[in-house]
């Protein structure tokens, strides 16, 4: 898990949904800001990838044990939000990993 100051905060997010660009793979969508407030990223998972409120915890966590052990090859200053699609449930944790470490490198985001 991410710590709390790392996870985009509810006033960010309407910001990034108004104003931030848009990155898609085949199961995740990535909504991506600039900010100069560091490294910030959350993750949603809607009812309708999941139906269980335990489905769609596990998929957070995987989400962002992947992005905590991806931080420190990232660039500084952005705020981005995952949007998992229904279609993420299917993928093992390699295969979640490898997508968004693609999407990541699609949005300009990857340093090394």
């Amino acid at each position: 898990m991410l710590a709390r100051s790392q996870k985009v905060s509810k006033q960010l997010f309407g910001e990034i949904l108004k104003s931030g660009r848009n990155f898609h793979s085949p199961n995740l969508s990535l909504r991506l800001l600039q900010s100069f407030e560091g490294r910030k990223v959350s993750f949603v998972v809607a009812k309708k990838v999941a139906d269980s409120a335990v489905k769609r915890n596990l998929l957070k966590r995987r989400g962002y044990s992947i992005v905590r052990k991806l931080l420190p090859n990232l660039r500084e200053n952005f705020s981005a939000v995952f949007f998992l699609k229904p279609g993420v449930g299917k993928l093992n944790f390699k295969g979640m990993k490898k997508e968004i470490e693609d999407i990541l490198a699609s949005a300009g985001l990857r340093v090394a």
